[in-house]
């Protein structure tokens, strides 16, 4: 099936005084020329790959992304841009209500009296049975380890001198993997990207909330998959043809990232053109929950 993914386009003008340097009799000045054309490449490069960490980020901790061509990537619950949406399922939301018999977080996990351990168990149990994929990863939001420290029933699970270890790990602001049946536990209160909102620092866009736990499975490619696009670009530059179909054979198809440059003559330089077309998938809505802990 076709589908639309996303795509950046974008440029950078090599003036002609990189020409000079590069075709400088000088060793020291072509050095300096091709340096300066590196570090343009590393920083594109360094732009797509950002891209496609946030793009990913995006579909995994939220179930969403939203993208504007020329723009890029925006709030992926908010309204700017086309939204993509996964399908996870409105029971894997909020109070986890996954297999339709009522919120398994019922109660609040800022209550210290609030059995913690018991609703692990229930999500454990529930979320196995919704998609046949038990969640092995947790990431979780900068008020879930205050919750846990306090916790009564989870100050129960750090009983012996082994466990004591764990909660030495939480009192550090970590919480130990394999605690509650979750084998790794990742602080997501780092989980950001920045939208472009037409100011000079843009706007910072929280992927976990402060009260939020993301439950993902192992990735596999039965459950996710990042797949590229295809792009056509111009292998020949500067050619006349007598009929557009002809000019079809100066292009080709590229996969995922892209690359060319050209020469411009107002004013003399070099322009190279790159970009990027691809689209993170998830194969097995079913297996994602984000729950909320703070009715």
């Amino acid at each position: 099936m076709s589908a639309t993914a996303l795509f950046s386009h974008e440029h950078n003008n090599h003036p002609a005084d990189v020409l000079d340097w590069l075709n400088s009799d000088s060793p020291q000045t072509r050095a300096l020329g091709q340096q300066y054309v590196a570090q343009a490449a590393r920083d594109q490069r360094s732009l797509q790959d950002q891209l496609r960490k946030d793009a990913v980020q995006c579909a995994v901790l939220t179930g969403y992304i939203r993208y504007s061509i020329g723009i890029g990537l925006h709030a992926p619950t908010g309204s700017d841009g086309q939204q993509i949406d996964y399908g996870i399922p409105a029971g894997n939301r909020g109070q986890l209500d996954i297999l339709g018999g009522g919120a398994i977080i019922d109660a609040s996990w800022a209550v210290s009296t609030t059995d913690i351990p018991a609703q692990m168990r229930e999500i454990l149990r529930q979320t196995a049975k919704k998609s046949g994929v038990v969640p092995t990863t947790a990431v979780y939001g900068k008020n879930i380890v205050s919750y846990l420290m306090t916790n009564n029933f989870v100050s129960k699970l750090m009983g012996t001198n082994k466990e004591n270890a764990l909660a030495a790990m939480l009192a550090q602001g970590m919480i130990p993997d394999g605690l509650m049946g979750i084998q790794n536990w990742v602080d997501g209160s780092m989980a950001w990207f920045v939208e472009e909102d037409g100011t000079e620092d843009g706007n910072i866009v929280d992927l976990v909330g402060d009260d939020e736990i993301k439950f993902l499975p192992t990735p596999s490619p039965e459950i996710y998959e990042l797949i590229p696009g295809t792009y056509r670009i111009p292998t020949t530059l500067g050619e006349v043809y007598n009929a557009a179909s002809g000019a079809l054979a100066s292009f080709a198809p590229v996969v995922g990232r892209f690359s060319y440059a050209k020469v411009t003559d107002d004013p003399s330089g070099i322009k190279h053109i790159y970009g990027d077309t691809f689209m993170p998938v998830i194969k097995l809505p079913n297996a994602f929950f984000y729950a909320t802990v703070k009715p």
